[in-house]
């Protein structure tokens, strides 16, 4: 739910004269088509994210720390502070710090909460904590580079949306921050830093193992 709400339009977009939703292939649906005008829209985002929290809080039975983490992972301090300055950083000469900051914000606080969740919940120890929440923030800047490359190259019918929208709108992204040559050679060194933060654990992490080669090649 909380990743249903990053991907709804602003408020503010819904309501500019030029907003014009984003293209789809045929047979998917977005959840801007869900609600239509900003009012609407706006009590989506506020509803998704309350109903998320609720869930989480009450249909499970959680600590105060478990739902510290996703709190703070969806809210000022993560995705949505990291969505603010990403709107911030359009048009201008962002540097790489503020780009890191920007994405480790907007995508790896929610994957690396994701990941750290499950470690609280099944008793991770201090040092397997420590391992998994490295992994988890490897994991979600690789998720961003290559979402960042696939802008640039990716083929518009596969990713179900118009490639070089990051360009258009003038987003501080990897390839425009560094090119495209060394995105991809930091692609592949997040990979590497994610698989190697398992490497305490035993084959039973093995498919965590597989999910940087997987995000690397994927086409949407």
């Amino acid at each position: 739910m909380i990743r249903a709400m990053s991907d709804m339009d602003m408020p503010d977009q819904l309501d500019a004269p030029e907003y014009k939703p984003p293209e789809l292939k045929p047979g998917a649906y977005g959840p801007w088509a869900a609600f239509t005008g900003p009012d609407y829209a706006l009590a989506a985002l506020g509803a998704l994210l309350t109903l998320a929290v609720y869930l989480k809080t009450v249909a499970v039975t959680v600590t105060g720390e478990d739902s510290g983490e996703l709190a703070a992972a969806a809210g000022a301090a993560g995705m949505v502070g990291g969505q603010f300055l990403d709107m911030g950083a359009e048009g201008q000469a962002a540097p790489l710090a503020a780009l890191e900051e920007i994405h480790a914000r907007k995508t790896g606080a929610l994957i690396t909460a994701s990941v750290r969740l499950g470690a609280l919940f099944g008793g991770a120890s201090e040092d397997a904590l420590r391992d998994l929440t490295r992994y988890g923030q490897q994991l979600g800047l690789l998720f961003q580079i290559t979402d960042d490359i696939l802008d640039v190259v990716g083929d518009s019918a596969a990713l179900g949306k118009s490639v070089g929208k990051d360009l258009r709108s003038e987003k501080a992204t990897y390839p425009a921050v560094v090119g495209l040559d060394m995105a991809r050679k930091m692609a592949r060194t997040a990979a590497a830093a994610a698989r190697d933060a398992l490497c305490a654990f035993d084959d039973r992490a093995d498919v965590f193992r597989e999910l940087p080669q997987i995000i690397i090649e994927r086409d949407r």
